[in-house]
């Protein structure tokens, strides 16, 4: 005779495998996490980097050390992922100061040796062997060009900068676009497997194709204008001189449809817009900063020209791989070095 399972015993054993199976999602995603960075993520953000005192401003937690299998970051006492500099400044050293948010940062680089930054102080010391010129990593993840110069306000003058390159895009045309602060994926999920799926559709253009067209209007185009302005007003309050790059991003100008989708990833979402308005956006920026260099006879770093869409140049559609950031600081120090070895 055949003994029936009683329904509660099934519920139980349903349920139980349930939890064993999200415990073990979560369990790898979290350990996917920490072997990323030596240490785990909340609310999206690996825990010890960030100064968390309620401020929605983003500062990096000053002294931070994080470590782990993909990535390495050390932060300064001044809250820059960047060595030490001198105070006061050497005699006879330029120091130029990169602003910008995730991108100058540079979340995929591998350690703070092979962000952007670094890599074009380098190539600048091979390509003015008798100068001595520093890039400063001023990059936080989700600032923007307000951010950018109050940081620039509070320690400028005791670095003695003499330039500030800007590199800032996607935080400000967000904040633009879509009256929000910084750029984030979306709300967090409340498991953090979910998260890590998410995020992988995401980057890949799943479900983006449906986000509206939002082009960008003469207002837009005023309204970025005025953002940056204001931080010229502080580069300029310290004696220093802006220098101008366009914005790099994965999606080529040519493509179209699935090609854009896939090359776009996470901007969109990002944004809330179609790809093809992202780029519109881009475009827009681009334009801004290579109009504002011109005005005030500042070079001009292409980098949006210099790095094109290779996959193996990008970590996800706006940031850079180690590759990557290799191409990018080569042209910002080769667009550099002529100016800067001449008097000004």
């Amino acid at each position: 005779m055949t003994t029936r399972t009683p329904l509660w015993k099934k519920a139980l054993l349903s349920a139980v495998s349930l939890g064993v199976t999200v415990g073990l999602l979560e369990g790898g995603a979290r350990a996917w996490d920490y072997a990323q960075y030596g240490t785990v993520r909340v609310e999206g953000q690996p825990v010890g980097l960030y100064i968390r005192d309620g401020n929605p401003e983003p500062r990096l937690q000053p002294n931070a050390h994080l470590n782990g299998l993909a990535y390495s970051i050390s932060v300064n006492s001044r809250g820059q992922r960047d060595p030490e500099r001198a105070v006061p400044k050497p005699r006879g050293t330029v120091r130029v100061w990169c602003v910008g948010g995730s991108t100058t940062f540079d979340i995929y680089a591998s350690d703070n040796h092979h962000t952007w930054p670094a890599v074009a102080e380098k190539r600048l010391s091979e390509l003015l062997p008798g100068g001595h010129v520093e890039l400063i990593n001023g990059g936080v993840p989700g600032d923007i060009l307000e951010g950018s110069g109050k940081k620039l306000a509070a320690h400028g003058r005791t670095l003695g900068v003499d330039y500030v390159l800007i590199y800032h895009g996607a935080n400000d045309i967000r904040a633009v676009s879509g009256g929000h602060f910084a750029v984030h994926a979306g709300p967090r999920l409340p498991f953090r497997s979910l998260d890590l799926l998410r995020d992988w559709a995401v980057a890949r253009g799943m479900g983006t194709g449906s986000l509206p067209d939002r082009a960008p209007t003469r207002d837009d185009r005023r309204r970025l204008e005025n953002r940056l302005r204001f931080l010229e007003r502080q580069v300029h309050a310290l004696n220093a001189t802006p220098i101008y790059a366009t914005h790099a991003a994965r999606m080529s100008p040519d493509s179209s449809g699935a090609d854009l989708r896939m090359q776009a990833g996470e901007l969109p979402a990002q944004l809330q817009m179609s790809p093809a308005s992202a780029r519109q956006w881009y475009d827009l920026w681009n334009e801004l900063m290579t109009t504002r260099a011109r005005s005030v006879s500042s070079p001009l770093v292409d980098v949006r020209a210099a790095v094109g869409s290779d996959r193996a140049l990008w970590g996800d559609a706006t940031h850079f791989s180690d590759a990557g950031a290799e191409v990018a600081g080569a042209a910002v120090a080769e667009a550099l070095a002529p100016y800067l070895s001449s008097p000004h």
